[in-house]
């Protein structure tokens, strides 16, 4: 049993044909490729139309807050 199902495998491979990349094909390959991109495109900026965006905390406020000193506190110290 097992050994009729290796020479029918072995059987559908020689048919097994390799079509090369002719220049059609590779043409309607990039078409796709640049429809797919467009399509992810689109989708991608119909999720950003219902993005809204969150009010800074006061953690963040904070944070940003203390870049800014440790920014002052670094360009004074370089420049001694």
């Amino acid at each position: 049993m097992q050994n009729e199902y290796k020479q029918k495998a072995k059987e559908g491979l020689k048919k097994y044909l390799i079509i090369p990349d002719d220049p059609e094909y590779k043409r309607l390959r990039e078409a796709a490729s640049y429809l797919s991109d467009l399509v992810y495109k689109n989708e991608a900026s119909k999720g950003r139309a219902h993005y809204t965006t969150v009010a800074d905390t006061p953690a963040l406020l904070k944070a940003k807050e203390n870049l800014e000193l440790q920014s002052d506190v670094n360009g004074s110290l370089i420049s001694c």
